[in-house]
């Protein structure tokens, strides 16, 4: 791809409330999952260990409650229209087996996650079966992926790269749990912003999708998303770029 200028774009979807609370700059990415992961389960499509090597099914329920706001997807790509593939490669540089990462469709309630297979040294790559996602009729428009890593009580989020995309784009998806003005959007590199854009402060949002094309001349670091509402401070969340990870 020749080089690009900065590209961002931003799609707002306004939903209801999904809880009371402040928004506060506290990121809280912890959760309630699934309590168990059984070898089993009477439904073929239910939420239950997959060939050894992850848990994935329909589950009933919530995978996350965060008190404020939380990433909810940083993938670098598009997904597929359709499940008209055999398995969807991702890859993940960096990822340790102690990190998080969960794949989700949050609209028909089906999570993959606990992946024990793919990790080497470089990071993770998993070619994921597209066979119960098929079975279970999920809407591959529905992806959301998130990894991230915790340093020193810091959560960093690394994008889940789809290997059969043929774009460079970041696309995030960011929710609060209560309904938010947004005054700016920005992305910062060593607190400089290099791009930013207005939001709209007349429209309460719970949930922001934000895809950001970076130029190749941007180096490998940690890059800060901040989101400025019409009244508070910022909220910001860490997540690694490296140039070498763009097609």
């Amino acid at each position: 791809m020749n080089k690009l200028g900065v590209l961002c774009s931003f799609t707002m979807v306004s939903l209801a409330a999904l809880c009371s609370c402040r928004l506060s700059s506290d990121i809280v990415t912890t959760g309630s999952l699934p309590k168990g992961c059984p070898e089993s389960v009477d439904s073929l499509i239910a939420y239950q260990r997959r060939d050894g090597n992850r848990c994935e099914g329909i589950f009933n329920e919530p995978i996350s409650s965060p008190k404020s706001a939380q990433i909810k997807s940083l993938h670098l790509g598009r997904p597929p229209e359709a499940w008209d593939l055999e398995a969807l490669k991702i890859q993940i540089y960096d990822l340790k087996p102690t990190d998080r990462l969960e794949i989700e469709f949050p609209n028909q309630g089906y999570l993959i996650n606990r992946f024990t297979k793919g990790f080497t040294s470089e990071g993770f790559a998993f070619e994921q079966p597209t066979r119960w996602l098929s079975e279970a009729n999920v809407d591959a428009q529905d992806f959301n992926a998130r990894a991230e890593q915790v340093e020193n009580g810091q959560v960093f989020y690394l994008p889940v790269i789809l290997d059969d995309a043929a774009d460079e784009t970041y696309y995030f998806q960011i929710r609060f749990n209560s309904p938010l003005e947004l005054k700016t959007y920005a992305v910062q590199l060593n607190d400089k912003v290099i791009y930013s854009e207005p939001g709209n402060p007349n429209i309460s949002l719970n949930i922001i999708t934000f895809k950001w094309t970076p130029e190749r001349k941007y180096p490998a670091d940690v890059y800060t998303l901040s989101l400025t509402p019409a009244d508070g401070d910022p909220v910001q969340f860490k997540f690694r770029h490296n140039p070498d990870w763009l097609r």
